[in-house]
């Protein structure tokens, strides 16, 4: 129902970035009821035609490489489609447990996306420290690895006031992911830190 409402306001709207949002909420309903073949093909199509300047292209990157992640296992893509939508509704008990679940997965990025999203509610509910021994516990150069890096340094430079501690964790980032789609924004971060 709800997907026939967002397809009905796209026949109303005729602006880019209108229909750019509304079919980011539609790809975010397909996911959450679990419907990944549409979703895939959804993407695929939107991914050809939608400028790479729009503001919303890059969440249609991370929903496209979310889906790839998963493609060779449905049942885990099912797992962490229903930990995602709990978050949502924020029962982190629940998504918890489901995360906990993927983060024994034999697939590396798998277990550093879990403990990306673990990280994540923790923060959330205030528990810094299992955070903390989330973040701790993985590695790799995935992205999830470098975003639970980066949340570690915004741990300690936001929540512990810990500047020392932020900027050696900012230092190692920028050392080691010369690369990154953060590194900029890292770098400014260190420079407004010390001056």
């Amino acid at each position: 129902r709800l997907i026939e409402e967002i397809e009905t306001y796209q026949k109303k709207y005729n602006k880019k970035d209108q229909l750019a949002l509304l079919n980011l909420k539609k790809n975010q309903v397909l996911f959450y009821l679990k419907e990944f073949e549409k979703l895939s093909e959804n993407l695929m199509d939107i991914l050809k035609v939608l400028p790479k300047d729009n503001e919303y292209y890059n969440d249609f990157i991370d929903g496209f490489a979310t889906l790839m992640l998963f493609n060779s296992n449905k049942d885990a893509l099912n797992q962490f489609s229903e930990a995602v939508y709990l978050i949502k509704q924020n029962n982190f008990t629940e998504s918890t447990t489901l995360l906990l679940d993927l983060n024994s997965s034999n697939e590396e990025i798998i277990v550093n996306l879990s403990a990306y999203y673990l990280s994540y509610i923790y923060i959330k509910l205030d528990q810094y420290s299992l955070a903390e021994e989330i973040i701790l516990q993985q590695d790799g150069d995935d992205i999830y690895s470098q975003m639970m890096k980066l949340l570690s340094a915004e741990i300690d430079d936001y929540i512990n006031q810990n500047t020392d501690a932020a900027i050696d964790k900012y230092l190692y980032f920028l050392d080691n992911y010369n690369s990154s789609i953060y590194y900029e924004d890292i770098r400014l971060r260190l420079r407004s830190i010390v001056g």
